[in-house]
């Protein structure tokens, strides 16, 4: 049998085998970490992409997803201790393959969407491709923003000053101002990989 999806198949199983068995990585994990993966295990796509995958792959979720390498680093709101400036991820808890679009941005990475905030356009769990490289200019700008004191904001950028960012979420609609100085980046999101929902 096929596997669904390469990159679905990649993320969730490191992600059970994260958050089901002892290991060391476990340490840099926080409990919104934990009730990420919780909230994304809920939906039945990842769940069934994790059945699937551990027949096919017979188990083994460190096996490397077909079809490519597994260097695209993945992200959670709650991981602290990358530097994106740098393209220093080694404390980045998850990696998969690396789409084609992104393959010569060596700071791209991605982010799984912690929750429904933007729904319908993410949904919780789907994997949101960032590239730091591209531009914030344009209409309908979706951004991951990067907080000084760590951890990731996802929104639409409503507005964008020297001093302040505005960006709105779709589910509850609403606008949050931050602080500029108070953030290490700011990043256009260029790619979705549907997985919750």
């Amino acid at each position: 049998a096929d596997l669904p999806c390469a990159i679905s198949t990649s993320i969730c199983l490191n992600l059970e085998t994260i958050c089901s068995a002892p290991n060391p990585r476990l340490a840099m994990f926080s409990s919104s970490c934990w009730g990420q993966f919780s909230q994304i295990n809920r939906y039945k796509k990842s769940r069934q992409v994790i059945t699937e995958a551990k027949a096919v792959l017979g188990g083994n979720a460190h096996e490397a997803s077909p079809g490519g390498t597994s260097d695209l680093p993945v992200l959670m709101a709650s991981t602290q201790g990358v530097n994106i400036q740098a393209a220093d991820f080694a404390r980045a808890p998850l990696k998969t393959q690396r789409p084609s679009f992104i393959e010569n941005d060596a700071r791209a990475f991605a982010i799984l969407m912690p929750d429904n905030s933007m729904t319908p356009r993410f949904d919780a769990g789907d994997m949101l491709y960032v590239s730091p490289a591209r531009s914030l200019d344009g209409g309908n700008v979706d951004v991951v923003l990067e907080r000084s004191n760590g951890g990731f904001v996802i929104g639409s950028v409503v507005s964008l000053t020297a001093d302040a960012v505005r960006i709105a979420t779709l589910s509850p609609r609403a606008r949050e101002s931050y602080d500029r100085a108070k953030l290490r980046g700011i990043y256009r999101i260029v790619g979705v990989q549907r997985l919750g929902g």
